[in-house]
Formats: C-alpha cells, sequence, structure tokens
C-alpha cells in the first residue's frame, strides 16, 4: 500500500468540501437576495469548481486500493464475506443517519428538500446550484427513493454496490485485472453516451436502455471504474507500479491537457465533453507515482483522510447552517464573496473535524463507526 494514499484521500475530501462550499454559495447568495456573483470572481470559481471532477474518482480508486489491502496476506488473494459485511454496516449506518439529518435540516430551514437536478454536469459533480432552483417538499415514499437511490450522497450506493462484488474481483484480479478494466471502463462509456447523447460522436439506439441499471445507471455513467479500478491495482501493485512510474509524466501531462480542454467546454469554446472523462482516470494513474514526502502538510491531510467518510456526510449540513448563520448575524459578508465561500469552507472543515476528534476519545468510541464511519 502506497503511504500517501491516506494524505490524498484527505485532500480528494478537501476538494469535495471546497467545491460544495462555492455551490452551495452561490445558491444562498441568490436565495437569500444579495446581487449575483459576476465578473472576474464568477469564472475563477467556477475554474476551481472544476477540480471537482478529480474528487470523487480519486476517494473511489483509494478505497478500492484500502479494500483490497485486507486480501494481502493469501494465496490467490481473497476478501471474506465478514469483511464485507462489516464494512457494509460501517458504511450504510452513518449514511442513513446523516441523510435523513440532511432532508430534516432542509424542511426546517427551507420547508422543502433538494431533489436531483436534471443535468448534473458531465464531472459528476452534483450541482447544488441547479438542485436549489427544483425544491419542492417530498411525500415520504421519494424520500425512500432518495435514500436507496444515494441522494444527496450519490455515490454512497455504488460503494455498497462494489462492496458486494468485491470478493468476485479480487479472485479474478490476478489473472484477469487488465480485461476487467477494459470492460468496466467501456460499460461507462456505454452509459455515458446515454447519459449525454451524442458524447461518443453517434447515439445508441433506444432499446439498448433496458442495460442500464435502475438505481446505479447514473453513477456507474460517472464513476464506475474507479473503485475496481483501485482494488485491481492494489493486488497487482508490485508488478503494475514500476509500469506506472515510467509514464507517470505523461500521465500528468494528459491529466493537465484534458483539464484544461474540459474549462474550454465549460465555457463553450471548444465542445469535447470526453475531456471530463480522460483527466480524472489518468490523474488516479499517476497517483500512486507520487512520494509521500513530496506532498505537502502531509500529517495534516493524513489526518482529515482518516475522518473524510465523516467529513463526506457532514459538509452539507454543515454548510447549509454556516450560510444561514453568516446570512443572521453578519449578511454583509454576501458582498464579498471570495471570502463568503473561504469562511464557509474553514467552518464546514472545521466544526465536524473538531466534533469527530472529540467524540472519538469519549467512552462511546464504539458507536462513533456507526455515526460517521
Amino acid at each position: 500500500m502506497r503511504r500517501h494514499f491516506g494524505a490524498l484521500q484527505g485532500l480528494a475530501m478537501l476538494l469535495v468540501v471546497f467545491v460544495h462550499s462555492i455551490q452551495m454559495g452561490l445558491d444562498a447568495t441568490t436565495r437569500f437576495g444579495y446581487p449575483p456573483i459576476a465578473g472576474w470572481s464568477y469564472y475563477f470559481l467556477i475554474t476551481i469548481n472544476n477540480l471537482g471532477m478529480f474528487a470523487v474518482p480519486t476517494f473511489l480508486f483509494i478505497s478500492g486500493c484500502f479494500f483490497a489491502y485486507a486480501a494481502r496476506n493469501s494465496d490467490p488473494p481473497r476478501i471474506s464475506w465478514k469483511m464485507v459485511w462489516t464494512s457494509l454496516k460501517h458504511l450504510w449506518w452513518p449514511y442513513l443517519f446523516w441523510s435523513i439529518a440532511f432532508y430534516a435540516v432542509l424542511y426546517f430551514t427551507r420547508r422543502q428538500t433538494f431533489i436531483p437536478p436534471v443535468d448534473a454536469g458531465w464531472q459528476g459533480q452534483p450541482s447544488l446550484t441547479q438542485a436549489a432552483g427544483q425544491l419542492q417538499t417530498y411525500p415520504l415514499f421519494q424520500y425512500l427513493k432518495n435514500l436507496i437511490t444515494g441522494f444527496p450522497f450519490n455515490f454512497i450506493p455504488l460503494l455498497a454496490f462494489y462492496y458486494l462484488l468485491s470478493p468476485l474481483i479480487v479472485s479474478l484480479a490476478k489473472r484477469f485485472g487488465l480485461i476487467l478494466i477494459i470492460v468496466i471502463m467501456l460499460y461507462q462509456l456505454f452509459l455515458l453516451n446515454f447519459r449525454f447523447p451524442g458524447i461518443l460522436g453517434f447515439t445508441w439506439p433506444n432499446w439498448l436502455r433496458y442495460f442500464i441499471p435502475k438505481i446505479l445507471g447514473e453513477s456507474l455513467s460517472f464513476w464506475a471504474i474507479y473503485f475496481p479500478l483501485g482494488l485491481i491495482y492494489s493486488i497487482n501493485a508490485n508488478r503494475v507500479l514500476p509500469w506506472l512510474q515510467k509514464f507517470k509524466w505523461i500521465f500528468l501531462a494528459v491529466t493537465m491537457l484534458f483539464f484544461m480542454i474540459s474549462l474550454l467546454n465549460l465555457f463553450s469554446i471548444w465542445s469535447f465533453p470526453l475531456a471530463g472523462f480522460i483527466a480524472p482516470l489518468t490523474f488516479v494513474l499517476f497517483a500512486p507515482t507520487i512520494e509521500r514526502n513530496s506532498v505537502p502538510r502531509v500529517r495534516e491531510l493524513e489526518s482529515i483522510g482518516k475522518r473524510a467518510y465523516g467529513l463526506y456526510l457532514t459538509n452539507l449540513i454543515t454548510l447549509e447552517l454556516s450560510l444561514l448563520a453568516i446570512h443572521i448575524f453578519i449578511g454583509r459578508l454576501f458582498g464579498f464573496p471570495l471570502l463568503l465561500i473561504l469562511v464557509s469552507f474553514v467552518l464546514t472543515l472545521g466544526l465536524p473535524l473538531w466534533v469527530m476528534n472529540g467524540l472519538i476519545r469519549l467512552p462511546t468510541r464504539a458507536v462513533y463507526r456507526y455515526v460517521f464511519g
């Protein structure tokens, strides 16, 4: 296991929190009646927001690496069902708790709740600003549907799905790893071409929609490859890492190139939406080649990485309440959008970390895993 992966997981979570701070800050500015953000500040924030394309892929890839690490001492590699069941419990109980808390907070602060946006954006980062324009109250069955489909924590059902498949993937990883990666990547492209018709330059016949899973179709179209890629890489790291290191600068250059192209696509200068698929993929291929001592503030990032799941589950609630408090007590801060987003980011990062670091030291530590994962 590469020692810097914990720091990268922390960095990915910082990016998630910052991107959500931008999205919900833009939404709150409009919702509370302040002048919309314009000029260079708007374009700067949209550019930073576009970095969100790397966050969930990095988190899923490293989660796959960590999960496969349990199979390191068996030959052939094997993941037990006991481990799968334990991991699912620590995934689902916090997810249920914070999803219900999220719905409750939005209901009592807005008398409304989010519904999934019509177009979440190619990167797979849910546009909370778009969702805010489609608010409505729900009947009970709709809340249950949101829980099943993963809204607003939309990659959690996908993670649970791959936990269940991990014993099979790991058993095939040594002999058929490359074939599995190619098959999963092709299936993701198949789903993407339905999610965004014509992204591959043509459209599928409508009858092929029968091959799109009802619950996981959207999240698979964005992120299908990353968790199994992490599993398969971890099982074959001794053979694969030297090859990745040989081409590390090429992977980095391709990542930077297609990130820039994705910005041109975002600003309607050049239409090439597949850039958002290529850049995260080449980045996770570059990620294992990074040396731990080259990561700035590595210990702090590793500390955040250990709390990554709890931060992911709590960040939307903390942001919603922080922005509401800022509006009530220091509303003039909305006149300084960059400062507003920075303050909301610091609150959203700092408050949950303070709570988690405090609770884990209490005698109720066993309960911690069921609340924060």
